[in-house]
């Protein structure tokens, strides 16, 4: 049997939480005395006042055995911060679009090594052509390794100007394909470098709904089997209802800046979007 850790921060958290994780590994054999795990997440909001909230979940052959949270879910309406309190995901949501992807092209007979040009409308084909991108070289194992050579549209001035300061205009998929493809021509042939990018998945994600004839979330939460699974509080953000049963969501920070307030389709087509 295994533990595993699912560590929910909101802040700044990585250089205090590091640390602390190590220190859990060696009791992953066994488990913590009642209130231990309590005692330790308390201790460790303490010593870092700029988190407003922390929470950590030991998980065991699927079951939740043991989980600990201290701090506000959000601090200005006095929530307290739980195990349950969804957030968003953001990237993580890259492995269910990447699972949702190998069922499909399994289930459909679709080669891994399929280039990009049989499978993506022209409207996204256009701008990687234009930027030197060589849809006939490009395979979908290349965007779902981060091997495809493509730049990152997050890192792009009007990207972040456009979502954290006009944050009231809606991002749609193709938007972020054509300011990557504005940045500036391929970082190394296709297979030849790895190079993280979100513009890759939001293309997986376009590639899931033309081969499934479903919208992404829709795809994703019926493929892998959300129901099945027991994934009750996990849905996609703005694109699908959050259950009922679902406790008020975490505030979020990056680099100091609230996040909810944001508008969800700075990263909402498969390389994020996920609540859960």
């Amino acid at each position: 049997m295994s533990n595993n850790l699912l560590v929910v921060a909101v802040g700044r958290i990585w250089g205090a939480v590091a640390p602390f994780l190590f220190f859990l590994t060696l009791f992953s054999t066994h488990s913590l005395k009642a209130g231990e795990l309590q005692d330790a997440v308390e201790q460790l909001l303490l010593d870092n006042p700029d988190l407003p909230a922390i929470a950590i979940a030991v998980v065991q052959d699927g079951q939740l055995v043991d989980g600990a949270a201290a701090g506000f879910a959000d601090p200005g309406a006095g929530i307290p911060m739980s195990v349950h309190s969804p957030v968003r995901i953001a990237s993580i949501t890259k492995t269910y679009v990447a699972a949702t992807a190998l069922v499909i092209a399994a289930e459909q007979n679709v080669e891994l090594a399929t280039p990009i040009e049989l499978l993506l409308p022209e409207q996204y084909l256009a701008p990687l052509r234009r930027a030197g991108y060589d849809v006939s070289a490009i395979q979908l194992s290349h965007l779902l390794t981060h091997r495809a050579g493509l730049r990152q549209h997050s890192n792009h001035f009007w990207y972040n100007f456009r979502s954290f300061v006009l944050r009231w205009l809606e991002w749609q998929p193709l938007d972020t394909v054509e300011i990557m493809a504005d940045m500036g021509p391929p970082l190394a042939p296709p297979g030849k470098q790895y190079a993280y990018s979100d513009t890759g998945y939001i293309l997986v994600g376009q590639i899931i709904e033309g081969l499934s004839g479903m919208p992404l979330y829709e795809a994703v939460r019926l493929t892998l089997g959300f129901k099945a699974l027991e994934l009750d509080i996990t849905w996609w953000e703005a694109l699908s209802s959050p259950p009922e049963e679902a406790p008020a969501r975490a505030q979020q920070y990056y680099h100091g800046w609230a996040v909810n307030g944001l508008d969800p389709s700075m990263d909402l087509y498969g390389g994020g979007g996920l609540m859960a």
